[in-house]
């Protein structure tokens, strides 16, 4: 991954030669084209941190990453993979059931991204603080 992290800057040209192999992951492609800079992401179910790297990079220094899981021993090693992303603002130790309102795509894998605007996220956010986590 390292040898073509520059891939990363051009996320629509990565998603592009991604889409030209012969095993295709089209949950990373889905987020190559939806997330960009200053998004803000939230990563349920963020397991070790793979998709939760990506989404730093791709929403930049200006986007919000949030985090949410819930196995304590997934969750260690999550907390250590991402100490040294700036935009990650939230690691929280449960998961949320629903995202009222929100843009939400769930990938092959079952791992879900959402993609909102400021004030939305606000509400959700508000609502994951408040102890709204199961």
């Amino acid at each position: 991954m390292q040898k073509f992290k520059w891939l990363l800057s051009y996320p629509k040209l990565y998603a592009w030669i991604a889409s030209k192999r012969k095993l295709v992951n089209y949950e990373k492609i889905l987020y190559l084209n939806s997330i960009n800079k200053g998004d803000i992401t939230f990563d349920i179910g963020a397991n070790i941190g793979s998709f939760t790297q990506l989404f730093s990079i791709l929403c930049g220094s200006k986007g919000e990453v949030h985090c949410f899981e819930p196995i304590p021993e997934t969750y260690q090693i999550l907390s250590e993979k991402i100490k040294n992303l700036k935009n990650v603002i939230d690691l929280l130790p449960c998961m949320k059931g629903t995202l009222a309102g929100a843009a939400v795509h769930v990938g092959a894998t079952g791992a879900i991204v959402s993609c909102c605007s400021v004030d939305h996220a606000d509400e959700e956010l508000r609502e994951f603080r408040s102890g709204a986590c199961w």
